[in-house]
């Protein structure tokens, strides 16, 4: 029994020995969980110490970024204003420099404007001319039989093409009475050996000293070689001149063919086409006449000598931007040479690839005319509206209104203000006839002169309350058709008329005009000349018509153009074409025209005038 207990109490101790380890193990286990505790605090104390650092920077932190948030919005709105002043000023310095530019530009057109008047020698030009045309040298170039030639061909550095290319063209002339006239412009001396392997005669070479002086590089192709040019005409010993660049080349019939023309119709530069040879090998036939830039050069021209030593190339054409050949031609132009053309090529000219020449190639149509504006657009608009509200006639010619003639008028008066006393002095008209005579201005400038019977006839379409003669004086009749009178007239007016007659009806018109007079004052309309509502038909030159006056037994009387070709109160388009036609037999009536006669060309020749230079260059 006492085992039994003993085994019964045994698992007791054991388990409190259980019990007492437990209670050890919670002991150790509450201390452990008691540091751990402590611990804990401690960390959460540094934790919250640390938070407290950290939230107290952030509040440091957002503190600073507000203030520097306020400082750039500050900052902005300082630059947002600076901005604002700086565009202002820049606006102010904008149109300060605007008005600056304006104002420079204002002045320097104003200083080119008076260099281009204090350069201008149209009189004088004029009065050499005239004086040249008066004088016994003059007569020689059309008059001895074979007159001497020179060629003169300024050079520098193209040595290779002087003498491959340029002089071999010249010597092979079918015209063999020729000099050339090589002149350096201080050129090396491969251009001297050049001329002198030909070792012939007939060939000279100069040698100027100094270059130039020549613009700066941009304008330098303007005048390029004016100089050596220039001295090569002074050196010159033919009748006639004409000028060669040392890399082109003459066609064999330069020479001939321009000779012939300008001594047959008594020209004083006579100038063809030119064959135009592009680096990128294209060809381009370029001329026209009347000459216009960029369609004339004088390569392809020959000059009677006087006439080029009057008028030499000039080194100031590259202040206004004009080649030196062009400003040649528009002073001669002015001047009134009587230029002439043919139509064949006589230059084959090879353009530099270093000189670039602007414009070279915009010949949009290097033959044909340009189209060219009405010289008086506000009397086309009348014309063609009937300003008055008056019906236009159907019979009427093409632009010609029931106002055409009003607006017309003040030209007509003012030119036969300058006109009528020159004519009436000539040839003393007691009765004039004016055949297209509009609304009678010339014949009431006659009247004032002296004249006593007049008579206009002109179209149907004619208002009588426009007119300045007597309603007695004005016979109507249709131009296009036949018409005669019982008798005679001293004088007869056909101005600007022919124009508007159809070229199958002129022979019509003609052989009515010259049955009214022994002597006709007649301007007709040139080629290019535009008209009024651009009604103009049949436009020719002088020669054309004074070739049908003559086949009608009448002779050119050109001696009006000189005294009315400045003249601003006659208008350029009578300035250009008027001359007078007198039947042969009656000359011997007239010393005065008989003198004019004997002293004139045979033949009008095709004047441009400055007027209508201009028309074609605006068309351009």
């Amino acid at each position: 029994m006492a085992q039994t207990r003993s085994s019964f109490l045994h698992p007791v101790e054991r388990l409190r020995e259980y019990l007492r380890a437990i209670r050890l193990l919670l002991g150790q286990t509450r201390d452990q969980l008691q540091a751990t505790r402590i611990e804990l605090a401690a960390h959460t104390t540094q934790l919250q110490t640390l938070a407290s650092s950290q939230l107290a920077q952030l509040e440091r932190l957002s503190a600073a970024a507000e203030a520097a948030n306020a400082s750039r919005e500050a900052q902005h709105g300082e630059l947002v204003a600076q901005h604002g002043q700086l565009l202002a000023l820049l606006e102010q310095l904008t149109a300060g420099a605007h008005a600056a530019t304006s104002s420079h530009e204002a002045q320097h057109a104003q200083l080119v404007e008076i260099l281009r008047m204090t350069h201008d020698r149209s009189q004088e030009n004029s009065v050499l001319l005239r004086e040249l045309r008066a004088s016994s040298a003059y007569e020689l170039a059309y008059s001895e039989e074979r007159p001497l030639v020179s060629v003169v061909i300024p050079t520098y550095d193209n040595h290779r093409l002087l003498r491959e290319r340029a002089i071999p063209s010249v010597l092979a002339q079918t015209y063999d009475n020729i000099e050339i006239v090589v002149v350096g412009d201080a050129a090396p001396e491969e251009a001297r050996a050049a001329v002198e392997w030909f070792r012939d005669p007939r060939i000279t070479f100069h040698n100027l000293p100094y270059r130039g002086p020549y613009p700066a590089e941009p304008t330098l192709w303007l005048v390029a070689g004016t100089p050596p040019y220039n001295e090569g005409v002074r050196r010159a010993s033919g009748r006639w001149i004409t000028r060669l660049d040392d890399d082109d080349a003459f066609r064999p019939e330069h020479v001939e063919r321009l000779l012939d023309h300008a001594r047959k119709h008594r020209l004083e530069m006579a100038y063809g086409l030119i064959c135009q040879h592009m680096p990128d090998g294209a060809v381009e036939v370029l001329g026209r006449f009347p000459p216009g830039l960029h369609q004339f050069g004088t390569q392809a021209a020959l000059y009677h000598a006087g006439v080029a030593r009057i008028f030499e190339f000039d080194l100031a054409d590259a202040a206004f931007g004009v080649p030196d050949d062009w400003g040649q031609c528009l002073r001669m132009l002015r001047a009134g040479v009587r230029i002439g053309m043919v139509e064949s090529e006589v230059v084959d000219y090879y353009p530099s690839l270093l000189w670039g020449r602007p414009g070279a190639n915009d010949n949009d149509g290097a033959r044909r005319s340009p189209a060219v504006a009405d010289p008086h657009p506000d009397r086309t608009a009348a014309s063609q509206a009937g300003g008055s509200g008056r019906p236009r006639d159907p019979s009427a010619p093409p632009g010609y209104g029931p106002d055409t003639y009003e607006v017309i008028a003040e030209a007509a008066r003012s030119a036969a203000e300058v006109v009528a006393p020159a004519v009436y002095r000539l040839v003393q008209p007691r009765s004039v006839v004016d055949y297209g005579c509009g609304t009678g201005e010339w014949l009431a400038a006659f009247r004032e002169c002296g004249s006593e019977e007049l008579l206009g006839v002109d179209g149907p379409w004619i208002d009588a309350s426009q007119l300045v003669i007597a309603p007695g004086e004005f016979r109507a009749h249709d131009l296009r058709e036949p018409f005669a009178v019982d008798r005679e007239f001293d004088l007869a007016l056909c101005l600007e008329v022919i124009g508007h007659i159809p070229a199958d009806r002129e022979q019509i018109f003609l052989d009515s005009l010259t049955g009214l007079a022994p002597v006709i004052l007649f301007s007709g309309p040139a080629p290019h000349q535009p008209g009024v509502g651009g009604g103009v038909l049949n436009n020719r030159w002088p020669a054309y018509w004074a070739r049908h006056f003559a086949d009608r037994g009448f002779v050119a009387v050109d001696c009006l153009r000189p005294t009315i070709w400045k003249d601003p109160r006659v208008a350029w388009w009578y300035a250009q074409n008027m001359w007078l036609a007198v039947r042969q037999e009656a000359l011997r009536q007239f010393p005065l025209l008989r003198r004019e006669h004997d002293a004139a060309p045979p033949d009008p020749s095709p004047l441009v005038h400055p007027g209508l230079l201009e028309l074609l260059a605006q068309a351009e």
